[in-house]
């Protein structure tokens, strides 16, 4: 939290690797208006067990979303990849994909091209 200091309360979205990423770091983020858009390990405290414990077959979906519109979200491509999102619902992009799914891997590219300064996307 002390390295986005700078940056909350601007309604910015932090997109960061699944070893930072918790439920909880989502709630506090949304408390100081900072989206979080990220891939979560599936062994993370409160992740739901609907969620969590039902298979899928390639290309299926299932998410909840909490009261806070914490949305977990479980997608299966080639593996099952959970990810979280405080501004997306489940709703499917233009690709057929989750929007999140699309979302997440427009910001990765971003941030993995060293980019990411010069980049803002409105979700």
């Amino acid at each position: 939290m002390d390295l986005m200091e700078g940056f909350m309360d601007e309604g910015r979205v932090l997109c960061t690797d699944n070893f930072y990423t918790s439920i909880e770091l989502a709630e506090m983020l949304l408390r100081r208006k900072t989206d979080l858009i990220v891939t979560l390990r599936k062994n993370r405290k409160r992740i739901p067990k609907t969620v969590k414990e039902k298979k899928l077959k390639r290309g299926d979906v299932l998410f909840q979303q909490d009261d806070n519109g914490i949305l977990v979200m479980k997608w299966k491509d080639k593996r099952e990849i959970f990810l979280l999102s405080t501004k997306h619902d489940g709703s499917l992009g233009s690709s057929g994909k989750p929007a999140l799914v699309e979302d997440y891997n427009v910001l990765k590219g971003f941030a993995a091209s060293g980019l990411h300064p010069l980049y803002t996307k409105n979700c």
